[in-house]
Parts: structure tokens; sequence; C-alpha cells
């Protein structure tokens, strides 16, 4: 299973959710999710300036989507992958991956992924260095050139003008 949001609070009186996506994730496309392990029919999702929001069937009050605050949803990690194609990645893919920074024809490796995280305005992959130095970077346009056969390849110019390092 892949956790694609968290459901923050509830919205209005009717059993709508807002929720945090993770990344990329979107519920668009999707007719079920889960939530702790049982399955939700989406009635809709919806995007709108002030957030993502969910209403799933069957939960029409406020009180009825009240024990569902502050948990993970969920999409089985097959249907995720159908729904960003071949041209996108998920964040499970880059897990333990090697950071490899082009410059041109040139490659370095450079240390290797430990965690992703959103913080909501950006997704930042926390790793270490191959001297054993952690560190840290938003995920920025333009800077991940490829994901593949755990390799998180990265264009060096543009990691160097984000990359953040611990003291």
């Amino acid at each position: 299973m892949l956790a694609i949001g968290k459901i923050t609070k509830p919205q209005g009186l009717k059993g709508e959710m807002k929720i945090l996506p993770f990344g990329d994730a979107c519920l668009f496309g999707v007719s079920s999710v889960f939530v702790c392990g049982k399955e939700y029919e989406i009635e809709y999702a919806s995007q709108r300036p002030n957030g993502m929001f969910v209403k799933f069937k069957g939960f029409d009050t406020i009180e009825s989507i009240q024990n569902l605050k502050h948990k993970d949803i969920e999409i089985p990690i097959e249907k995720a992958r159908e729904i960003v194609g071949n041209e996108k990645f998920l964040w499970q893919d880059a897990f333990d991956s090697k950071i490899i920074l082009k410059d041109g024809n040139k490659t370095e490796e450079f240390g290797v992924v430990s965690d992703i995280d959103n913080y909501g305005s950006a997704d930042i992959v926390f790793a270490c260095d191959i001297s054993g130095k952690n560190f840290s970077f938003p995920i920025v346009h333009g800077l991940v050139l490829k994901i593949s056969d755990k390799q998180l390849v990265l264009d060096k110019k543009r990691f160097l003008e984000v990359v953040c390092y611990e003291d």
C-alpha cells in the first residue's frame, strides 16, 4: 500500500474532509481508498484554492468522520503506478537509492537517500553523503533528472543551489 495523503480535519458538517496530499499524490482517478486497512468508496474528491477535499460514500455528518482525523489515506501501489504512468515515479522508488549528481556527461556518486517527507510546500529528501554527513534538499523544478535501478540522478548545478547540510 502507498500512503497518498492524510486526513487533516472535517470540512463543513456533511462528511467532507480536508486532505494533506503527500507529494504529487492525488485522489483523482481513484474510486476507493484504504484508511487503517479498511476500504472506503469515494463519493467525490476536489481540488480548491484552499486545499484538497474528499467525501466518502455513507459519511454524511461531521460526527461520522471524527475517528478518521489524522489518519493516512492509502491506495495499492499498483494503482498508484497506473495513475502516474511511466513519465513519473513514486517516492518509494527513491528510498535507499544512490544519489548521483550529473554535470553534462560527468556523473559522481554523492550519497544515499534515507527518508523523504512532505512539509506542505515541498517534498524534502534526507540523505547521507559518502563521507557520512547528513544533508537534505527540496524537490524543486529541474532537479530530478531520472530515477531507476535504485539511483536518483540529479542535476548537479541545481542540487548545489538547494542542498542544506546539518551542523
